[in-house]
């Protein structure tokens, strides 16, 4: 159930059109560190990633925060869309999430108490998510993150108020400087959290006036877009949103 139930927002979501908001109401958050409004640690831009062995097994988190500018009432799921770019000309082994470092990074829906003070979680008990990456998707040292969550009850999402969306997880053991198989992990690169496609009750059924996802993309409070180590030239700069295949939805969540 969980399963068809991302399904369905995740496709559904596929026809909804790219919105900018130009206010400070809306908007995408990633930080790491912590999220967008903590105090202490607070949130940085910078992704300062440890590839060693030391921290193996060790999850490095990067944290998703949004708003958006109209009140959802029947909020029951969410897209997500960031796009990679690393500073080589190809992508380095322990880049390929999809094959030498598929089990380095994960997408996560549980809210740290202590690094999210100021964000609201939408996410019940019953929640499910899931992300994929495919390589090369605008250059071939690029690379797309596709992900998508499902809460199992309608939640209210209310305008200009911060929520946490989720946090991309990685991991340093399949780095060959914690001893693993893939090279290059100490790149630099930069994500950016291009778009984020809000699913109601309406738009499952995709029926009613507001059967459409709610589209938000845009930086928030602080920026959509992290630097990992020494970054990437130009690497903050979003791309358009990519279409994506029902194969590539189902692979998600099997």
């Amino acid at each position: 159930m969980k399963k068809s139930l991302l399904l369905c927002c995740a496709l559904l979501a596929l026809a909804a059109p790219t919105m900018v908001f130009a206010d400070a109401n809306g908007g995408l958050d990633l930080t790491a560190a912590a999220c967008n409004t903590n105090t202490t640690p607070p949130p940085s831009s910078t992704f300062n990633f440890d590839c060693s062995a030391a921290s193996a097994g060790i999850p490095q988190e990067l944290f998703a925060c949004f708003r958006v500018t109209t009140a959802q009432d029947s909020f029951v799921g969410m897209d997500v869309d960031l796009d990679l770019i690393v500073n080589d000309p190809g992508l380095p082994d322990w880049w390929h999430f999809e094959s030498c470092n598929a089990s380095g990074f994960a997408l996560t829906l549980a809210r740290n108490s202590a690094l999210c003070v100021g964000a609201l979680s939408p996410w019940g008990t019953q929640n499910a998510g899931g992300a994929g990456f495919t390589p090369s998707t605008h250059g071939p040292n690029t690379g797309h993150f596709h992900g998508a969550a499902a809460r199992s009850l309608p939640f209210k999402l209310n305008a200009a108020t911060n929520y946490f969306a989720f946090n991309l997880d990685f991991y340093s053991d399949n780095s060959s400087d914690a001893g693993g198989p893939c090279a290059g992990c100490a790149r630099g690169a930069n994500l950016v959290w291009n778009s984020a496609s809000i699913t109601n009750v309406r738009s499952i059924g995709g029926s009613g006036i507001e059967a459409a996802p709610y589209p938000v993309s845009g930086p928030g409070i602080r920026s959509d877009c992290v630097t990992w180590g020494a970054g990437a030239p130009n690497g903050c700069q979003a791309t358009p949103t990519r279409s994506r295949t029902w194969g590539q939805l189902k692979s998600l969540y099997r």
